[in-house]
């Protein structure tokens, strides 16, 4: 009877220990797949044949396996040289082991020292997994249904496709072959040697591949599919490679953006970079367009991403562009040179995620586009970061918000890195890392100290420093720092203290926090950034302060610190800094660089939030906002004042916010008007540069808030312009930068059949930007039974897609009685959001409700909710949004009457 051993399924991330007696050097993997149907389906076996070298001779062998079925009597090895058969004796897995999926097998004879042995093992798994790793099946419906299956490796996923040494250090060649119906298309990393017929399988085929380079387990991918070979190119770098793209027909209009711009993303990387992907030989990549696909992933060859990512508009092209260069760019720091430790693969991704911006950027050959980006990416960690109870990077969390946290954080610290020792240094420490490491397996320390010497060839970082300290000290504690400026212009001294930053307002917190950062700084008279560097010595106060000696040459000479946003802090100058800051603005704002301009603004905005700085201050900064012409800038400053708004319109004083928000975007909005009139109502500019989200012109952005606070030109053109559309029957005669605005107040403010006539048009269109659109015009209606029927479509994906959900719900719950129906609505429905969603998904319907909390009655109702409804650990997911919550009940207690009596004394005479 065959001696039968399963191993149990345990869901873990700890990577394990190495077998200190073999190596592997060899993989020989053969999978048969079932996606046919049939008692088989959702189902695969294989076989595996690793050869090893023998280190140490011993009778046993620990290897890497999990929720699979192993079978000992179909276990064995061979000796290389002579071919001897050792038995598997039994094969165990230690309980007392911090990684469950170790196990070790004895055998029944010694394998000696510097010997070769192959070890040959049986297995079967199963393709249903709903965690979506290892390997697993998708179905989607056409509207036959269909299916396909794909790897998802990393960090530790391999161990349970297949028994393997899963450990990053070993770099070992694989042989793949698959066995598999012939309706189904074979991919992996390599290109296909050979295909023949299955004898054993009526209509089945074997698909064989070429022999892989050295690569980890975890790089190892493959796929199943019956998706068309829609496209094909090639690339452009000194060796060419072949490039198909394979997706369902009715894309691919869309995907001749993604030929476009990939052969271009390969030649940009190789010259960035200094090194060839490919040594030899001529390779091949191929793109994978899936259905019902949320993830990007790659490796060598292969890429996968989600039929979502694909749109006809600008933005969405935009957001292709981006998730492409992000997997392109790792198929140099990823693959040509893998990390030693995956648990910190987070650093590799954040690089990586930075340096696809600049590759993204160097395509448009617009210098802007990067500093967009990463202003907006700096927005939103800002937010989160500066919370109380936001954790470390080297914390291992799995949520969702820690996950973005690390990403994040970790592009902006590699930003900093770039400015600090400027950008021709650090891309010379990048090229020599991937000249130095190529198909090796390294730590990110060995990074940083390639980064390091670059910067002190060129003269640009003291001896002094270790740029693997300085990550450390931001890796290793949570949030950043707050930078306190204090002038003596007595003596022309400048001195800088940091502090952690805490945003929540009325709990100021003690910390002995600190970081080792680049303070670059320029003045009225020497605009040229220079760059010093502020210590972090916790057991010496007095040497986590700088001073900085003879800055001014007169007393009325502004100070600007962290030029360029060098770095992720914030800065908190005195009165008088902050004064000769508003002066030089309101004289020629042109004096403060752009992406200056707009991290002051974010900066005395959010500082004010917190109650470090007087809103007076603030809002008299603000004053020359009326001259501003940068889009960048007013986007900065609108993402604050749109959370101030989210708040005040609930309150008594929403009539005094909005009597300043017309005097603060009138007068800039009526030069936009007196434009667009010459224009004879033509589209505006189109947008500059594109992020992960649409960005609009700044016309387009100012005719929205004109609009949203009912300056009445706005209102009057964008009714006429909503008849226009109505009597027509499309919104195309509505300039796509306006769309939204002018749909909106033209449901809020037009009869039902209105709302009746954009429901129609949303249920017509299939392209899902102008659905986007449409849907949340939907929600500006004021009649209750439409918001209510909104809300319901939310959960029903025949509907709305699961794309559009969280922006619905969101849309609904900005309005005045949106707002109150969407809590009713949650408590409702709370039991059947449960029954029906996954958890990622549960916490995306969830994340709007959280956000609008703004009184202490309303976020005691949601925490008893969430204690009575969701599970444990759902409630720790929840309770990192919950943070950002606690946060406005905060502020609406401590500053909120502060933000009215600054508004009155500045827009007194109006009042009057």
């Amino acid at each position: 009877m065959l001696c039968i051993f399963l191993i149990a399924f345990v869901h873990s991330l700890s990577i394990g220990v190495a077998d200190l007696n073999v190596d592997p050097i060899y993989y020989n993997v053969s999978i048969l797949t079932r996606l046919d149907g049939g008692s088989a389906q959702n189902r695969y076996e294989g076989f595996v044949g690793i050869d090893v070298m023998v280190k140490n001779s011993t009778k046993k062998i620990t290897i890497f396996a999990s929720d699979l079925n192993l079978f000992a009597q179909r276990s064995w090895l061979l000796r290389k040289t002579t071919g001897r058969r050792i038995s598997v004796v039994k094969a165990t897995r230690n309980k007392k082991s911090s990684t469950p999926d170790e196990l070790t097998i004895f055998l029944t004879h010694t394998l000696w020292l510097g010997e070769v042995y192959t070890l040959y093992m049986y297995f079967q798994g199963a393709l249903n997994r709903p965690q979506k790793f290892g390997y697993f099946s998708v179905r989607y419906n056409t509207p036959v249904p269909h299916f396909y299956a794909i790897t998802h490796m990393e960090p530790v996923y391999a161990r349970y496709v297949f028994p393997c040494f899963d450990q990053p250090h070993f770099r070992t060649k694989f042989h793949l072959q698959m066995i598999h119906n012939k309706q189904y298309v074979a991919l992996s990393n390599m290109p296909v040697a050979e295909k023949k017929a299955y004898p054993l399988l009526e209509n089945y085929e074997m698909t064989i591949f070429e022999d892989s380079p050295p690569l980890p387990t975890h790089m190892m991918m493959w796929a199943l599919h019956s998706l068309e070979n829609v496209l094909n190119g090639s690339t452009n770098g000194s060796e060419g490679a072949e490039i198909a793209v394979w997706a369902r027909p009715n894309l691919t209009d869309q995907l001749h953006y993604v030929l476009e711009v990939t052969p271009e993303l390969f030649s940009t990387c190789e010259s960035r970079f200094g090194q060839p992907l490919l040594s030899g030989k001529s390779g091949k990549f191929d793109i994978v367009v899936l259905p019902e696909y949320s993830d990007q992933r790659s490796s060598l060859g292969l890429l996968f991403i989600g039929e979502d990512e694909m749109g006809p508009s600008y933005a969405s092209q935009e957001i292709l562009h981006e998730n492409l260069a992000t997997l392109v760019v790792r198929q140099w720091f990823g693959r040509l040179v893998s990390l030693e430790d995956l648990s910190s693969a987070w650093v590799r991704n954040g690089i990586n995620y930075y340096l696809a911006i600049q590759v993204v950027a160097m395509g448009h050959q617009d210098l802007r586009h990067n500093m967009s980006r990463l202003l907006s990416i700096r927005l939103k960690l800002m937010e989160r970061d500066s919370l109380p109870k936001t954790r470390e990077l080297t914390a291992h969390l799995r949520g969702h918000v820690h996950r973005e946290l690390r990403h994040s954080k970790m592009c902006l610290l590699t930003h900093m890195l770039c400015m600090a020792i400027g950008e021709k240094a650090f891309y010379d420490g990048i090229k020599n890392f991937f000249k130095h490491y190529a198909n090796m397996t390294v730590s990110p320390k060995i990074l940083w100290q390639e980064i390091q010497q670059a910067g002190r060839r060129a003269l640009h970082l003291p001896l002094s420093l270790q740029l693997g300290t300085v990550m450390q000290s931001w890796f290793q504690q949570p949030g950043y720092p707050l930078i306190t400026v204090l002038r003596d212009d007595l003596n022309k001294t400048v001195t800088l203290r940091q502090q952690r930053y805490i945003q929540t307002s009325g709990m100021g917190m003690e910390s002995k926090s600190c970081w080792w950062l680049p303070i670059m700084y320029i003045t009225k008279t020497h605009r040229v950034p220079q760059t010093e560097w502020l210590g972090c010595h916790k057991n010496s106060p007095e040497l986590r302060m700088l001073e900085l000696r003879n800055i001014f040459e007169a007393p009325d000479e502004w100070f600007l610190v962290n030029t360029e946003v060098a770095a992720p802090i914030r800065v908190y100058y005195d009165l008088q800094n902050w004064r000769l800051l508003t002066v030089a603005l309101r004289e020629n704002f042109t004096q403060v660089p752009e992406v200056s301009r707009a991290a002051l603004l974010d900066d005395a905005l959010h500082l004010s939030w917190a109650g470090y700085l007087p809103y007076g201050v603030t809002l008299d900064l603000m004053r020359y906002l009326q001259n501003e012409t940068s889009h960048l800038v007013w986007q900065t400053a609108t993402s604050s004042l749109e959370k101030l708004h989210s708040i005040m319109h609930l309150t008594t004083g929403y009539r005094i916010f909005k009597l300043y928000m017309k005097q603060l975007v009138g007068p800039p909005f009526k030069e936009v008007l007196k434009t667009m009139s010459s224009l004879d109502n033509r589209p505006l500019l189109k947008p500059k540069s594109l992020g992960t989200e649409s960005i609009s012109s700044l016309g387009a952005m100012l005719y929205r808030l004109a609009c949203q606070f009912d300056i009445q030109e706005c209102m009057t053109d964008a009714l006429n312009k909503f008849k226009e559309a109505m009597t027509s029957g499309s919104t195309a005669t509505i300039p796509e930068g306006l769309r939204g605005t002018v749909l909106c107040i033209g449901i809020r403010h037009g009869a039902e059949e209105f709302w009746l006539m954009v429901r129609d048009m949303y249920r017509q269109t299939h392209e899902e930007t102008e659905k986007r659109v449409l849907l949340n015009s939907l929600s500006c209606t004021t009649e209750y039974w439409a918001l209510r029927k909104l809300l319901l479509w939310a959960l029903d994906r025949k509907v709305v897609p699961r794309s559009l959900t969280v922006g619905l719900l969101a849309s609904v719950l900005k309005g005045y009685l949106g707002y109150y129906l969407g809590k009713q609505f949650l408590v409702e429905s709370m039991d059947q959001i449960l029954r029906r969603f996954n958890s990622m998904a549960i916490f995306s319907i969830l994340k709007p409700f959280v956000e609008t909390v703004t009184s202490t009655e309303e976020l005691n109702t949601l925490e008893e909710l969430f204690r009575e409804k969701l599970s444990e650990s759902l409630q720790s997911h929840i309770g990192d949004l919950m943070e950002s919550a606690y946060d406005q009940v905060n502020w609406r207690k401590y500053q909120y009457y502060e933000l009215l009596l600054a508004i009155r004394n500045y827009t007194i005479d109006n009042l009057e």
